[in-house]
C-alpha cells in the first residue's frame, strides 16, 4: 500500500488539531492529514476529490472528498453550494459518435452521456423519458459511498458505449465480486 502524507499551514492556536485518515477504495493510496478538527469544511477550499486548486492561498489549496475520511459524518457538515456551471470556460458535453443502441422501442428517446474527458461516450435508448419511478440503486457499501455512485439498469440492447482506445476503461472488482466497476483510465469518471 502506498502511503501519502500532506501537511498544511499552521492554524491559529484556537483550533483543536485532529488527524484524519483516508484512502481510495482499494487502499493503494492511503493518507493522513492533521488539520483543525473538521466541524465543517472551509468555504474557501471546497471538498473536491483530493484536488489542488490553482491560484489559491498556500495551505488552502487542497480539496478532500469528505467521504474518503474515516470517522467523519458527512451528513452533519455544513454545505456551501457552488454554481460551477457558471464558470468559464463552460464545459461542453462530448458528442456520442458510435452506433445507436439496437433495442427496438416505439416512441424512443435517446439520452447521451460521457466520462468527463470524453474518452468514453454512451447512448441510452428508452421509451419516452426516464420515468421518475425508474429504480435507481444507491448502495451504502464503501464503493458507492466513496464515489457517490447511483446506478440504473437498462437492458444491454438499450445501451451503446464507445471508448477511445488510447484511454480505455479500467475495471475494479473487490470483496464479494458482485460487480465490475468500470471507469475512464484518463479522468476517472
Amino acid at each position: 500500500m502506498a502511503e501519502t502524507s500532506t501537511s498544511t499551514s499552521t492554524p491559529s492556536p484556537s483550533h483543536e488539531m485532529k488527524t484524519y485518515k483516508g484512502s481510495c477504495h482499494c487502499g493503494t493510496i492511503a493518507f493522513s492529514l492533521t488539520l483543525p478538527e473538521i466541524k465543517r469544511f472551509c468555504p474557501v477550499c471546497g471538498t473536491g476529490v483530493m484536488g489542488k486548486r490553482h491560484n489559491a492561498e498556500p495551505g488552502m489549496d487542497i480539496g478532500i472528498n469528505a467521504r474518503t475520511l474515516e470517522d467523519v459524518d458527512v451528513w452533519k457538515l455544513k454545505v456551501r453550494k457552488v454554481d460551477g456551471t457558471s464558470y468559464e470556460p463552460k464545459w461542453i458535453p462530448h458528442k456520442f459518435i458510435g452506433p445507436e443502441p439496437t433495442a427496438e422501442i416505439e416512441d424512443a428517446r435517446m439520452y447521451y452521456g460521457s466520462c468527463h474527458c470524453g474518452a468514453t461516450t454512451i447512448a441510452l435508448k428508452n421509451k419516452g423519458g426516464i420515468d421518475p419511478s425508474t429504480e435507481m440503486v444507491e448502495c451504502n457499501c464503501t464503493i458507492y459511498y466513496k464515489r457517490s455512485l447511483r446506478h440504473i439498469y437498462p437492458l444491454t440492447t438499450q445501451l451503446s458505449i464507445v471508448t477511445n482506445p488510447s484511454h480505455p476503461l479500467t475495471s475494479y472488482i473487490f470483496g464479494r465480486k458482485m460487480m465490475k466497476h468500470m471507469f475512464c483510465s484518463n479522468c476517472g469518471i
